[in-house]
């Protein structure tokens, strides 16, 4: 199985050499909420170039054109009247216990699982809505890398360092589909450049580790921002959608302030399965209520977010589950 170092390093190479449009890191982790649990922590970079009918002849509109076959064959639809951009990503998800100081497994609490994964997505999409078609392919276990990424992310941040990495679930191959449609129901334009905006979206995940799906909103108010999309999307997963648009908007000064909430439904985890396989028992939710209150600042080319995250199950206590996340993009 090819490591996630590898993973990443082949992904860097290729979109050097594309005429590059857009760049997408987000860096989540539970610091907020002082506490180690469940999902602790993930690491994304996206890359997304020009929309299709735009794009310069190479490597990336070769590959924006596969999608858009391929998405257009599988569906039987032409996409007709919408613009078309694709994404290329990688993705790292950290899992632990509570008690990531102890080096023994810890039966009675969630086990530790490293995720990493390489996305592949198409946009259709026009000023009202975009649907997001995705193809996912990685690997669970050993060969994620996660052990390392989360001891230096921990090192660097004076956090306690986690011991039990050596217990993680077994490996295994992951691939799967996800659907994502985000929808602008409900736009204002106020005096002065400010505006109030209302996003809903549905989704759904297809494959051999994870199946599960879901339905959000999300409100936006600001002044000067982009015309993108911000809706909620599959738990934990990576947000390419906020790229969409990004250029329409004037270089100045811009800010906005978000709060949502989203549904997410569970039904079928390999964390799950191959954690009790291995003998433990613990806390597995078949769905989370996901709130999310986030604040951008948009400047020239740039734009950088801060969004916290707390989340609702059936379980006594709600910190543990919650995380924040760090967003940066670079739009050149």
């Amino acid at each position: 199985m090819v490591s996630f170092v590898k993973k990443a390093g082949l992904f860097v190479s290729l979109s050097l050499v594309l005429h590059a449009q857009n760049w997408h890191v987000e860096l989540d982790n539970d610091l907020l909420v002082s506490s180690d649990d469940a999902y602790t922590g993930g690491l994304s970079i996206t890359y997304m170039g020009d929309m299709l009918e735009d794009a310069e002849e190479g490597i990336y509109k070769g590959y924006t054109q596969t999608l858009h076959d391929l998405f257009g064959t599988l569906f039987l639809t032409d996409f007709r009247d919408k613009h078309i951009n694709a994404s290329v990503g990688i993705q790292q998800v950290h899992i632990t216990p509570n008690d990531i100081e102890r080096s023994d497994p810890i039966y009675n609490d969630t086990p530790y699982a490293g995720i990493a994964l390489a996305h592949l997505s198409l946009f259709a999409w026009d000023d009202a809505a975009f649907d997001q078609y995705r193809l996912s392919f990685g690997v669970v276990g050993e060969s994620a890398m996660t052990k390392e990424v989360q001891e230096n992310i921990h090192r660097f941040s004076g956090s306690k360092n986690p011991r039990g990495w050596s217990n993680q679930i077994g490996e295994k191959g992951s691939i799967g589909f996800g659907y994502l449609r985000g929808m602008r129901g409900y736009e204002q334009t106020l005096d002065d450049g400010y505006a109030f905006e209302w996003f809903y979206s549905v989704y759904a995940d297809l494959g051999n580790t994870f199946i599960g799906g879901g339905a959000g909103t999300l409100v936006r108010y600001g002044k000067n921002m982009p015309r993108n999309f911000d809706v909620p999307s599959i738990l934990f997963n990576n947000a390419p959608n906020k790229v969409l648009n990004m250029h329409d908007r004037s270089n100045a000064l811009g800010w906005s302030l978000d709060a949502g909430t989203s549904f997410n439904g569970i039904g079928y985890y390999y964390l799950y399965e191959e954690g009790e396989r291995a003998g433990y028992n613990f806390y597995t939710p078949r769905w989370m209520l996901t709130s999310k209150i986030g604040a951008s600042v948009y400047v020239e080319n740039f734009n950088f977010s801060l969004s916290f995250f707390p989340v609702v199950t059936r379980k006594n206590t709600t910190q543990s589950a919650s995380w924040g996340r760090f967003s940066f993009g670079w739009h050149y």
